[in-house]
């Protein structure tokens, strides 16, 4: 004779039961609530950081020229550095694009304009305000320091020449980052990227 649970082993089981889902579910609430907290502000920083990364990385070597007031030509090295701003060539997917690095009511920003487009000028390119786009690196900064690796060592300002290497010391919320950057010199590759988009403008 074949014998089933009664009404009772049938109300323990469900019970039991009952109380371990709820144990799982609470538990994996609190481990989801604590991943959050540890995890959910790195990834922003670190995609911050990588597209910081790639466009000084690829800071390109090139040539402006400006004329002075009888008409003679100056050639320089397109790279304003300062204390708390970067103006620079980058190499993008398109082609040269002119970059600012800088510090806008606690984030740091850094914006682009194509340089061979037809509403800039390719000689001494500049940020056309409806073209140019805005990308937001990281917030909560609260000091900007960059400096720059010449030839007579680190200094805080520099013009017309492009350094070796970039250092950033930065604050966010309350804690102080280093970050060191070493331009790429890649002359032949960037040699070869200049006389490409030259032959484009003409």
């Amino acid at each position: 004779m074949k014998r089933g649970f009664t009404l009772i082993e049938l109300l323990i089981s469900i019970t039991i039961f009952s109380i371990l889902i709820a144990l799982a579910a609470y538990s994996f609430r609190f481990n989801i609530g604590i991943i959050k907290k540890i995890v959910m502000p790195y990834p922003k920083q670190a995609m911050g950081f990588s597209c910081l990364n790639d466009t000084l990385k690829s800071i390109f070597y090139f040539v402006g020229e400006k004329k002075n007031i009888i008409g003679d030509k100056k050639f320089f090295d397109y790279f304003y550095g300062e204390k708390n701003r970067i103006k620079f060539i980058t190499m993008g997917k398109n082609g040269p694009m002119l970059c600012k690095l800088y510090l806008d009511n606690g984030t740091l920003k850094l914006d682009r304009v194509d340089v061979y487009a037809r509403y800039n000028n390719y000689k001494d390119p500049y940020f056309v305000k409806s073209k140019t786009k805005s990308t937001f690196l990281m917030g909560g900064v609260e000091d900007l320091d960059i400096s720059y690796l010449s030839d007579g060592g680190m200094v805080h300002f520099v013009k017309g020449k492009v350094p070796r290497m970039i250092k950033i010391d930065l604050t966010q919320n309350g804690k102080h980052w280093t970050f060191y950057f070493k331009v790429e010199s890649n002359f032949k590759k960037k040699k070869d990227y200049a006389a490409y988009f030259y032959a484009l403008t003409k």
